[in-house]
């Protein structure tokens, strides 16, 4: 959908963002992970590329690499993300936050 927004409606494709909260912020974390070569920015709260609903816990370079797996053998730029999340969402627990800046962090490496 992006690639022919640029090609037919001349999108700028270096101003590509993404962005969602809840379900629309792991779409948005999985835009980021499956099409870095497409999105330069993404902003979202939600969970991380992999996760669950309940906490599970991973190092910082398995969150890497389970982000990086979306798009084997990809050597360009990634996208800078910023995260979001709220302490009262009763859904999504707290502590998937800091997984998931792990796994962002270490998605550029």
């Amino acid at each position: 959908m992006v690639k022919y927004a640029i090609t037919n409606y001349q999108a700028n494709s270096n101003r590509i963002y993404v962005t969602g909260t809840s379900c629309g912020g792991m779409m948005t974390e999985a835009l980021l992970a499956v099409y870095p070569d497409i999105s330069k920015r993404g902003a979202f709260a939600g969970q991380v590329v992999g996760g669950a609903w309940t906490p599970i816990t991973h190092t910082a370079q398995e969150w890497g690499d389970i982000a990086r797996a979306c798009y084997p053998g990809y050597t360009g730029s990634r996208p800078r993300v910023q995260l979001w999340h709220g302490t009262a969402d009763g859904t999504i627990n707290y502590s998937n936050q800091v997984e998931a800046i792990m796994q962002w962090v270490m998605f550029w490496v």
